[in-house]
């Protein structure tokens, strides 16, 4: 604790002390610390020991779990009014006005719950291309539609900053043209081989249908 004093931005003394706190059953002094660092640099796992530590110290989980979804959902906003602007390659600064809802969406996958997950991850939300793609592929079969949206996302995403041999990108067309009717899978690949005709290799690649 002394050490904590003197050096607080020291993870490996708060680590130690964590330990101590753990090991001696200072459930509420462990759980008081926890949260501190998830507040410092939130992220998944960051979270999910708060919540271990909650439920040692007794605390509504629930109600805990909560509160730290609304302190990044808090966060989401802090950032996009930080951040009026933003840069596009190649353009200049424009109005986003976009909340990123990245790390709240990942807790989301984590904890199995992709219907909340997909329903937060919606337009005008920005997410991680990566988070999205789980989410799709996790979605239950009545939400197909939701599913291949999603991944449609991820595949435009791609293709502004793609470049040959576009293996990836040839990899997800498949994936998604699985997931289509054969006329709208025939009609997307149409509207490909206009949208992106300058990327020769990509458009030699495609699928005839």
């Amino acid at each position: 604790e002394q050490g904590i004093k003197l050096f607080p931005d020291d993870w490996r003394l708060q680590d130690d002390l964590l330990r101590c706190y753990e090991r001696d059953g200072w459930t509420a002094e462990a759980l008081a610390m926890r949260r501190q660092q998830f507040e410092r640099s939130p992220g998944v796992e960051r979270y999910q020991l708060v919540l271990k530590a909650g439920l040692a110290a007794g605390q509504d989980v629930v109600a805990l779990r909560q509160s730290l979804i609304d302190f990044l959902a808090g966060l989401e906003l802090s950032a996009m009014n930080r951040r009026p602007y933003s840069a596009r390659s190649g353009s200049a600064s424009v109005p986003t006005g976009e909340r990123d809802v990245s790390l709240r969406a990942e807790v989301l996958c984590v904890e199995g719950r992709w219907r909340e997950a997909c329903a937060l991850v919606q337009p005008p939300a920005v997410c991680r291309d990566g988070v999205l793609s789980q989410i799709a592929r996790h979605l239950a079969p009545e939400q197909r539609d939701q599913a291949l949206s999603l991944l449609l996302r991820v595949f435009n995403s791609a293709m502004r900053r793609s470049s040959s041999p576009y293996r990836d990108e040839l990899a997800m067309v498949d994936e998604i043209g699985r997931r289509m009717d054969p006329a709208r899978r025939t009609a997307w690949l149409a509207q490909l081989r206009t949208e992106f005709k300058a990327k020769r290799n990509f458009i030699r690649d495609l699928p005839e249908r």
